[in-house]
């Protein structure tokens, strides 16, 4: 009887797994693995506050493997790419990306596996205004004087665009312009090349200006000279001083007009400069002469003595 009973309960547990492989082996044939391409968004996560983050990756593309059946209920907003900048310090880190995947899914590849993010701090930094103009007011007037609401702004963003400002200008048309005027000029941020730094925030970013015109004067076309403080460091040579622009409209009174060829910047200071620099600079006028811009570029060229 219990040889019986032995012979019965290894065959049911033979049966058992058969039945069982047959029923994955089905499965299988019904519902079988396969793979899929997907591209997802790159995800930052933990990134601190205080800071900007640049990036050279903006998607990834996966390659996923799972059931069919899974794929067939499952949405791209399923998959994830992210990488953690948890703890993450200022400067350029190679980040690992990482996948985040529905139950039943497994990752084959993943492209790139990494990327290159550089954190940099926001700051703030007070800038001063600068009017620059264009075109010509009608015959026989000039500008008198010039007075923005704003003598500074506020410049904000990453530290590496705000160390590039230089400052920031109002760009305002005088064309067609024969009187006292009032008009709102929106500011941009430019380095010393005068071309825009992107990603600064300027507050305000836009400007009211009083101008008042005045008639009558004199104008003149003159030379620009730098002024040269004699204070550059002993261990270093001048090689140059170069000014942008080298000449300018002067305007005034006939009388001292004509007792002029050449106007003069402040002085300037040699003793911080320690290779080629550029500066802003503004113009020394004698009383009772004026100018559209009395702020030039003054570009210095000095090197060490060999």
């Amino acid at each position: 009887m219990m040889d019986m009973l032995n012979r019965n309960v290894a065959a049911k547990i033979i049966a058992l797994i058969v039945a069982i492989i047959l029923w994955f082996f089905v499965m299988n044939e019904q519902n079988p693995a396969i793979d899929s391409n997907i591209t997802v968004p790159l995800e930052v996560q933990n990134a601190a506050d205080g800071y900007v983050v640049n990036r050279t990756v903006e998607t990834v593309k996966l390659k996923i493997r799972g059931p069919r059946s899974l794929f067939a209920m499952a949405t791209e907003r399923d998959f994830k790419a992210y990488v953690d900048l948890n703890g993450a310090t200022e400067g350029k880190h190679s980040m690992k990306i990482q996948t985040s995947l529905p139950q039943g899914f497994e990752v084959v590849t993943v492209s790139p596996e990494s990327a290159i993010f550089e954190i940099d701090k926001i700051v703030q930094k007070d800038v001063s205004v600068e009017i620059a103009f264009s075109g010509a007011l009608e015959s026989g007037a000039t500008i008198g004087k010039v007075v923005p609401a704003f003598e500074k702004v506020r410049i904000e963003g990453p530290s590496n665009a705000i160390h590039e400002v230089a400052k920031v200008v109002g760009y305002l048309n005088l064309s067609g312009r024969d009187s006292d005027f009032n008009v709102a000029v929106p500011v941009v941020a430019v380095n010393n090349d005068g071309k825009e730094v992107s990603d600064v925030q300027i507050t305000p970013a836009v400007v009211k200006v009083d101008v008042s015109v005045v008639k009558g004067l004199y104008k003149k076309y003159v030379d620009i000279k730098p002024n040269v403080k004699d204070d550059l460091a002993a261990n270093y040579v001048l090689h140059g001083v170069r000014l942008n622009p080298v000449k300018i409209d002067i305007y005034g009174d006939q009388r001292v007009v004509d007792t002029l060829e050449v106007v003069y910047t402040e002085p300037i200071s040699l003793a911080d400069v320690k290779g080629l620099t550029k500066k802003q600079i503004k113009l020394q006028l004698p009383i009772g002469i004026t100018v559209i811009n009395d702020v030039i570029q003054v570009e210095i060229d000095v090197a060490e003595k060999k």
